[in-house]
């Protein structure tokens, strides 16, 4: 893909169309190489008993997807409407920052996700009990290793800004810290979605994010003639907590809802301590903002120190669980 984007660009002399001319041509001649070489060796075959199912499930998936596109990118289509490039370019370094966590929580899923799957299918048996048990260690490990790294995205945030950004992108750090903690109502939203798409309610997903961009249109239009682009960052926060919380009501209305999967003992704690210190640092750089640097490391520093302390139980646990799941 990075060949054929140089290629539009560089030799064609495309600009931005060759950009994505030339991404498309890459992906597609791997996608082609791949087919080719799978199909040599296994035989293509179509099973119209399973069309029905397939279509059953997968097709809500198609407006699931696409709604979830549009979510992702409202706030900066909101961002160029009420302000001006220069605002947009700076929210985007923003925003490509904010999207760290992200990316760690999709590769994480990955690896755990068929890993729950096959306990969820072990709670049809008498196993039922430590398959629970074993599900919310898988969840407390997630939720552990994104807080973690939330606060070292806070505690580290300042420095990055103040010395590896330029100048002109400095104002950012005033509300990256929310964007940063708009991550944490995702982290539950991947939880309990996972129990409908294990139950085959697929169909449920566009309607939970239908309401969701709605919310989401309405606090960008409420909260961005009051608050100026904090507004928008806020927006973020309000319409992920919003996702998490409509899909927790869709799963325990649909009875999927099981508090042993759930027991997260003390971890549970750590995002509301996140969300604590995150917020008092989004406080402190707004009355100080030449001093984030400092703020975001001391106050980062000390949330680590606290959790640390007293949660140096959970610590070695979730690191023994960790050395047992990958055998060092």
């Amino acid at each position: 893909m990075t060949l054929g984007a140089v290629t539009g660009v560089l030799i064609y002399k495309q600009g931005a169309l060759g950009s994505i001319v030339g991404k498309m041509a890459g992906s597609g001649i791997i996608v082609l190489a791949f087919l080719i070489a799978f199909y040599k060796k296994h035989s293509l075959r179509f099973e119209w008993r399973l069309l029905k199912p397939m279509l059953k499930y997968g097709l809500p998936l198609i407006p699931f997807g696409l709604l979830g596109i549009t979510i992702q990118n409202l706030d900066r289509f909101f961002i160029e409407r009420y302000f001006n490039l220069q605002v947009l370019g700076q929210y985007n370094v923003a925003f490509l920052i904010s999207t760290i966590p992200f990316i760690l929580l999709n590769a994480f899923q990955s690896s755990i996700n068929p890993g729950i799957l096959k306990l969820l299918e072990n709670t049809k048996s008498n196993n039922k009990v430590n398959a629970y048990k074993e599900i919310s260690g898988n969840f407390r490990l997630m939720i552990f290793f994104m807080g973690i790294t939330l606060l070292a995205m806070i505690t580290l945030s300042g420095v990055v800004v103040m010395f590896y950004v330029g100048e002109e992108y400095r104002e950012i750090i005033k509300y990256l810290p929310i964007l940063i903690l708009a991550f944490i109502p995702l982290i539950y939203q991947s939880m309990y979605s996972l129990l409908l798409f294990y139950h085959y309610q697929s169909k449920l997903l566009p309607l939970l994010s239908l309401f969701t961009l709605i919310v989401a249109v309405g606090l960008n239009m409420l909260l961005i003639p009051l608050y100026g682009v904090y507004g928008v960052a806020f927006a973020v926060l309000g319409k992920n907590i919003v996702y998490a919380i409509c899909t927790f009501i869709a799963v325990k209305k649909k009875g999927f809802y099981v508090p042993e999967m759930f027991d997260l003992g003390k971890v549970k704690a750590i995002p509301f301590v996140i969300s604590g210190c995150g917020l008092v640092a989004f406080i402190f750089i707004y009355m100080y903002p030449q001093l984030s640097h400092l703020i975001t490391g001391i106050i980062g520093s000390l949330t680590g120190a606290f959790l640390l302390f007293f949660f140096r139980s959970e610590v070695i646990s979730v690191f023994t669980s960790v050395k047992m799941k990958f055998n060092f």
